[in-house]
């Protein structure tokens, strides 16, 4: 709930506290706790690996400047960890798979993309069908950045010039489009170099934000052994 009943000069009272009502309202990283026989509150992490380079953010609407702009007709800057872009993909069958990513490794459509795009051949080990859908991933991703015919970094730059508001949404949305694409674009190679390195920091470091990323990191090194 995002409001707590207590007792205050002996009436019950509704409270709403501001920043717990932020992060209750679409959580993301944490969990809202009010201890009635205490008459405490909290805000506790729901990762376990929280490090100087990896801070939790939680907004009141937690999005992605393309779902701001479209939806509200704002964008934000500083949001660059509440990703979204649209992949479409040949599933080897002729079938053509769009969805909906964010950043996230449990989002239903990064899984659910995952299920269709790994390989049914019993020769191949679990780990080598992921790694598989992985690159068929970073490909698509790889081609619908070249499609663009500015890079992010073009962007960043055009960001610091004297451009409309309408400009600067714009901007910003593509630009987060761009981002979202090169990271799924990244991933394959960052899993594989993990992987040779026997070192999950770098990926750690680059994909900790992402909502389950300690699950994946977890499930990807116990299909390790089997590849």
């Amino acid at each position: 709930s995002r409001a707590w009943g207590v007792a205050l000069d002996q009436v019950d009272q509704s409270v709403l506290l501001p920043l717990f009502d932020m992060a209750d309202h679409e959580p993301q990283g944490v969990s809202v706790h009010f201890d009635e026989d205490l008459g405490t509150a909290s805000i506790i992490a729901n990762r376990d690996h929280i490090g100087l380079s990896l801070p939790i953010h939680t907004y009141y609407h937690n999005s992605s400047n393309f779902v701001f702009l479209s939806s509200y007709g704002f964008t934000l800057t500083g949001n660059d960890h509440h990703l979204l872009c649209r992949l479409s993909i040949d599933d080897g069958s002729g079938n053509l798979v769009r969805k909906e990513l964010t950043a996230s490794f449990d989002d239903d459509d990064f899984q659910n993309l995952m299920t269709e795009l790994r390989q049914s051949d019993a020769e191949l080990s679990e780990f080598q069908k992921e790694l598989g859908a992985l690159e068929t991933i970073s490909e698509a991703a790889s081609e619908q950045l070249n499609e663009f015919s500015t890079t992010i970094e073009d962007d960043d730059k055009l960001l610091q010039t004297n451009l409309t508001l309408n400009q600067i949404n714009a901007v910003r949305s593509r630009r987060h489009e761009k981002l979202c694409l090169s990271r799924y674009k990244d991933l394959h190679s960052m899993v594989t170099d993990a992987v040779g390195k026997g070192d999950w920091s770098e990926f750690q470091e680059s994909y900790g934000l992402w909502s389950g990323a300690d699950e994946y990191i977890t499930n990807l090194q116990a299909m390790d052994h089997k590849v």
